[in-house]
């Protein structure tokens, strides 16, 4: 994880420190990091995500599975982490499964490469619960990495 800056809940309250973990969003089995309402979190990926024959897909899972109002997050994508690109939007009623929603999001045409990815919650506030808390990030992931060539500049000796 790069950076982050978790947003409040509807009645200006922060959230709960059970929904407040960051480092959740790095691992889908280590429970999940709430927004709360206009928060963003942003990640590195070691390698790049590349476009080619695969489409490169970010995957953004939300735990609440569609039975709340809708949530929804703006997912960014950069190469350098300064200027970011619209890749779509995560919703909690895509793709339900169980109690998760699963967002696939490829990146933006014309983009070849990225390798940081920014989730900005834009939950409309006004229908939600005064203790609601934005868009729950369970796990970002992706695929279709770039192979990394690896340059052996100083070989040391073969003895």
């Amino acid at each position: 994880m790069v950076a982050y800056e978790q947003g409040k809940r509807k009645n200006g309250t922060p959230v709960l420190p059970e929904r407040s973990n960051p480092s959740a969003v790095l691992q889908e089995e280590g429970g999940f990091f709430s927004l709360g309402f206009g928060g963003w979190i942003t990640v590195k990926f070691a390698r790049p995500i590349k476009q080619g024959e695969e489409i490169a897909v970010i995957t953004v899972i939300d735990e609440t599975g569609g039975v709340y109002p809708e949530k929804k997050a703006e997912v960014f994508v950069s190469q350098d982490g300064e200027n970011w690109y619209s890749a779509g939007y995560a919703k909690n009623s895509d793709n339900r499964k169980d109690n998760r929603s699963y967002t696939e999001l490829a990146l933006p045409e014309g983009l070849p490469w990225a390798q940081y990815v920014k989730i900005v919650d834009c939950s409309d506030r006004a229908i939600h619960a005064n203790d609601a808390d934005g868009y729950d990030v369970v796990v970002i992931k992706a695929r279709n990495f770039l192979e990394c060539e690896v340059v052996n500049w100083n070989p040391g000796s073969c003895h």
